[in-house]
């Protein structure tokens, strides 16, 4: 479940930092009723990246097998060419 505490509890940062680390879920801090931070650990934020970066990787080689099933590809020494004669001066 989600958690949330006041930005007033962050003055104590030991037991803030105790909150986060004790939690699975990000810690959503607010401020007049208002979610205005959303802490997490280390951990936590690598693995959301992770996933966010596995999710780009999947959808990229969705379009790719699109491009590759409509003929829009070429092979890579067509493509290492193109780049030669487009950079090499």
């Amino acid at each position: 479940m989600a958690l949330c505490v006041p930005v007033r509890d962050m003055k104590d940062t030991a037991k803030f930092l105790s909150v986060v680390e004790g939690s699975k879920d990000p810690v959503t801090v607010t401020r007049n009723g208002r979610d205005a931070l959303i802490v997490m650990t280390p951990e936590a934020y690598d693995g959301l990246k992770s996933e966010l970066a596995h999710e780009r990787l999947m959808r990229r080689l969705d379009r790719a097998e699109l491009e590759f099933d409509s003929g829009e590809c070429f092979d890579g020494g067509t493509f290492l060419d193109a780049l030669l004669d487009r950079y090499d001066a």
